[in-house]
């Protein structure tokens, strides 16, 4: 069943859109750790390289529920059978290929972590959700998605309740395009 669920996730890799789209399979992933709770020690104790979005007294205060980055460029098998094990819908990870170094891509990501409401008020963003990239990217102006997809190839988000992938990235005329498949 394991094998069965790794190939599922990652059957775009062969999927001819995919490689006609995309050169390079994604290098990143982004974790939620108010749903991986004491699970993130897997990221540890295989000696991922990974980044709190959060930094200062907030990635301190809010560790246990802040969203990290992790470079899963090198040894990215043990954290996707990990996240095979662990429902990636209920985890909700978004997969994401850009060339940026880690610390170079958290600082970019950094700034998309609030937003301004139609009152001015500043609050958290989850640009890292699944749900919330579905749902809200397609709603965002041209000029903020032009600057989130700046270093950013592509984005992908899985549903196993719709049995849907999602790969979102922007067109050359920096329109958001968002390709959905069939999870198989």
């Amino acid at each position: 069943m394991k094998q069965i669920l790794i190939i599922t996730i990652f059957t775009f890799y062969s999927l001819s859109i995919f490689a006609q789209t995309f050169t390079q399979l994604p290098r990143y992933a982004i974790i939620d750790a108010a749903l991986w709770q004491e699970d993130k020690e897997v990221l540890k104790e295989e000696g991922f390289t990974y980044r709190s979005l959060y930094r200062g007294s907030m990635q301190i205060e809010l560790h246990s529920v802040a969203p990290y980055l992790v470079d899963i460029s090198v040894s990215g098998r043990e954290f996707i059978d990990e996240m095979v094990k662990q429902r990636p819908i209920e985890r909700r990870v978004l997969w994401l290929h850009s060339e940026l170094s880690i610390e170079d891509l958290r600082n970019h990501l950094r700034r998309f972590i609030y937003m301004k409401t139609d009152t001015n008020n500043r609050v958290f963003f989850r640009f890292y959700d699944p749900f919330v990239v579905n749902s809200t990217f397609p709603t965002l102006t041209q000029e903020w998605l032009t600057d989130f997809f700046e270093p950013i190839e592509y984005l992908i988000t899985e549903d196993v309740r719709t049995n849907e992938r999602r790969i979102v990235s922007l067109s050359v005329d920096k329109e958001l395009q968002v390709k959905i498949e069939a999870i198989k």
